[in-house]
């Protein structure tokens, strides 16, 4: 008798971590989103050390960064929505808007 309460408990537990398993594969799902970009300048040069913001104009959230050594930004963990506007700005050069999607790469910054 103790052998099958052994057997049926290692069934039990194998069960329930292969439904547990699954219940984290479910809930992994990806609720956020990613907008990138390179800002460069009219010779097409990056430029490092732009001001880049990220708007959501539909709920107001808002999140600012600065690009790297080769223009580039990245803004990861977006909440879903649209429309985005990304700003960036540099010093000696007129602040530049556009509008985007997330999950889209936004680039030519002049």
């Amino acid at each position: 008798m103790r052998r099958k309460v052994t057997l049926l408990t290692c069934l039990l537990l194998v069960l329930l971590l292969r439904l547990a398993g699954n219940e984290i594969a479910l809930y992994g799902q990806s609720t956020n989103a990613t907008i990138t970009g390179v800002v460069k300048d009219a010779a097409g040069a990056p430029l490092p050390g732009a001001t880049v913001i990220v708007r959501n104009e539909s709920t107001g959230f808002q999140s600012a960064t600065a690009t790297n050594t080769e223009g580039t930004f990245v803004f990861r963990q977006l909440p879903l929505g649209n429309p985005y506007t990304v700003s960036a700005s540099y010093v000696g050069y007129n602040e530049q808007k556009k509008r985007v999607s997330p999950s889209t790469r936004a680039t030519g910054w002049k």
